[in-house]
């Protein structure tokens, strides 16, 4: 079985503690019989792995399903993804309430790269903007707040390293010259703009903070005071490849001088899964640092002890797997809700008994040796050699149903021998409706014999 085999060790008891889940005790002392009974006994999990190996075998040919498109997959993912609250603290920003006008746009963005706008110094690209109205903790105001969901932690890295993600703020009401009537959050894309005031900040440097900061990983919220110097420009909206695009050119050249004013902003993040956390999730170490301890946190949180129950349940060996890993098959579970799901689904040839505390999360695995006994019957027959019924269904004719319903459409032309013409058309509508009668009778025998 893949993973990290440790020693065995005695089980005398079954309450739910920790020092019986996961604990190293002292070495059982056996007898030679004893020992090679209990090896025999630990063979019992050959047969159902080395089933499970050829059908992962399989699997990798000629896969039934995606391990992506799992519902549990799926919703581990989604939980994974960082909810960030932008806004303006009404304390920290104490000296900027008279002077600073609202509303305030906030914007994330993708620098465009390879622009071909050489008079603008930035272009970025944007799906939606969010507007502040007030600072926080001013009483009746609404849209204080700005919200952006953003990738799972692990992805978020590799694109905030890529400096081209950034939160840009937008102020048009402090400018000189300003337009009035210029709001970013409206569809209107086609020269649009004017005077403003802007200033970014680069997701890299959120990205590091959040890294150093052990409350992200516990699943609390993690918040942080930012400074932004304003500058003025113009920007100037646009559209590239049917996407909403910001140019922003500096500096600003209007017969003025180019002001500059700061802002603090506040930042907080969470997962959106933060609170659905298990004891597990919940390390805390007053020894540690905390650069040291979120490392530790994001290292152990996939890392499942599994015990092997055998003889007769006296004795266990144990491994560990990371990243939620299945022993069996090796398969990325995300999460241990997700590991439960995939053992109890897919390897239902063993017994399992899931336990999670504030220092382990630990699988009890053992055979279900009911299944493997002989496949033979009370009187001694090999079921093999049995004779047995099965009965079906007949299966409807469709073809031919639909030869009947299609011959009500056609009209068939009926050979006349001679005399007979002059017969039918002495006759009366009894006649008429006779060879009607036989014409459908004939159309009906055709199609059987079809």
């Amino acid at each position: 079985m893949p993973g990290i085999p440790l020693v065995a060790r005695e089980t005398s008891s079954y309450s739910r503690s920790t020092d019986q889940m996961c604990r190293e005790d002292a070495r059982v002392h056996l007898s030679a019989e004893e020992e090679i009974a209990a090896e025999e006994s630990l063979s019992i999990y050959c047969k159902p792995v080395e089933l499970y190996n050829i059908l992962q075998r399989r699997a990798i040919r000629n896969p039934s399903f995606l391990q992506r498109c799992l519902s549990y997959q799926i919703h581990e993912k989604h939980n994974r993804r960082i909810q960030m609250t932008i806004s303006l603290s009404e304390t920290v920003n104490e000296g900027l309430q008279a002077r600073f006008p609202f509303p305030l746009y906030i914007l994330l963005g993708r620098l465009v790269s390879g622009t071909t706008v050489s008079e603008y110094s930035a272009v970025y690209r944007f799906s939606r903007a969010c507007i502040l109205t007030n600072f926080t903790g001013v009483e009746g105001s609404t849209q204080v707040q700005a919200n952006f969901v953003l990738p799972e932690i692990s992805r978020l890295q590799l694109k905030a390293k890529s400096c081209t993600l950034a939160i840009l703020l937008v102020n048009f009401a402090g400018s000189p010259n300003s337009s009035s009537g210029t709001d970013l959050t409206k569809a209107r894309l086609a020269n649009d703009g004017g005077y403003c005031h802007w200033g970014k900040i680069p997701l890299e440097s959120l990205y590091r903070s959040w890294e150093k900061s052990p409350n992200l990983s516990l699943g609390q919220r993690a918040e942080l005071t930012y400074p932004v110097d304003m500058h003025s420009g113009f920007l100037k909206l646009s559209c590239l490849d049917k996407d909403k695009c910001v140019s922003i050119q500096m500096p600003f050249n209007s017969g003025s001088s180019s002001t500059s004013q700061q802002v603090h902003v506040t930042i907080s993040a969470e997962e959106i899964g933060g609170r659905d956390k298990s004891p597990y999730n919940s390390y805390t170490c007053s020894d540690i640092s905390s650069p040291s301890l979120s490392r530790i946190i994001r290292l152990r949180a996939g890392n499942v002890v599994f015990n092997y129950r055998y003889y007769n349940n006296k004795l266990q060996r144990t491994e560990v797997t990371e990243d939620f890993s299945c022993p069996f098959c090796l398969a990325k579970c995300a999460s241990f809700k997700g590991l439960r799901y995939h053992l109890s689904s897919s390897h239902d040839l063993f017994n399992f008994e899931f336990w999670v505390t504030e220092e382990y999360q630990a699988v009890n695995v053992s055979v279900k040796t009911d299944i493997w006994r002989s496949e033979v019957v009370a009187d001694g027959v090999d079921p093999k050699q049995q004779t047995f019924f099965f009965c079906s269904k007949q299966r409807r004719h469709r073809r031919l149903k639909n030869l009947l319903q299609q011959s009500k459409h056609v009209h068939p032309l009926v050979l006349k021998p001679p005399g007979v013409c002059e017969l039918l058309d002495k006759a009366d509508g009894a006649c008429s409706i006779i060879c009607i009668l036989k014409d459908t009778n004939l159309l009906i025998k055709s199609a059987e014999a079809y």
